[in-house]
């Protein structure tokens, strides 16, 4: 079956899942980490001076030059060992930002990191708690007047909100008919409008540098 907002098939299935995360940045300036070697732009793990502060997985941010000449990677890391970088995904993005290019860097090139954490928030299998947490009435509304069958329910750890859409035969033969394509145009006129999800959900303090959010992604674990 398919999983994607764009398919306009016969019979899909479209299941998401919603996390708040809490994202916490430490700049280049506060943690004293740097480049230990000279990295280019392919390997996939990095070496730093000293990895005890960093969180066991996350995301790097490496600097070069200076000015209108200073460029920056993203990566990506799903792990560590010592002082050892591990499992990392170069060029990548931080979640809902854009993808960067991969960058060969120095020895002692200045390391800043970040890291998004699941923010514990046990719903206690309450799932009406669950929906309006996360998603505004019109929200509800959208998933549930276009699908032909939908189920909600709380993620296994308890922390998050799930759910399946299912897509039937369209109306007529025009793709402009069809559920999904009604689904994509509703959600993305409330998601416009900032009314998909609950504003209160995303917090910035003053420094920029710790925020919550919510994240949206694909799951291919259907719920029916």
């Amino acid at each position: 079956m398919a999983n994607s907002d764009n398919t306009y098939g016969t019979f899909n299935k479209i299941t998401k899942v919603m996390y708040q995360k809490e994202f916490t940045f430490v700049n280049y300036a506060t943690n004293n980490i740097d480049l230990n070697g000279a990295h280019n732009s392919s390997v996939t793990t990095i070496a730093v001076t000293d990895a005890s502060a960093l969180p066991s997985a996350g995301y790097l941010h490496l600097e070069k030059g200076t000015g209108d000449d200073k460029t920056f990677e993203i990566i990506a890391y799903t792990g560590k060992s010592g002082n050892n970088i591990t499992g990392c995904t170069r060029g990548a993005a931080l979640p809902h930002g854009s993808a960067t290019t991969a960058l060969s860097f120095a020895d002692g090139d200045t390391v800043a990191y970040s890291t998004f954490l699941t923010k514990s928030q046990s719903f206690s299998g309450n799932l009406t708690t669950a929906k309006n947490t996360f998603l505004t009435s019109d929200a509800q509304a959208c998933i549930n007047d276009n699908g032909t069958q939908v189920q909600f329910a709380i993620t296994s750890d308890g922390n998050g909100l799930k759910w399946t859409v299912a897509f039937g035969v369209p109306a007529s033969t025009d793709e402009a008919d069809s559920w999904a394509k009604k689904y994509k145009d509703t959600k993305k006129t409330l998601s416009d409008g900032n009314n998909w999800i609950q504003s209160g959900l995303l917090v910035q303090d003053g420094s920029s540098t710790d925020y919550t959010t919510v994240d949206i992604a694909d799951d291919s674990d259907h719920l029916f």
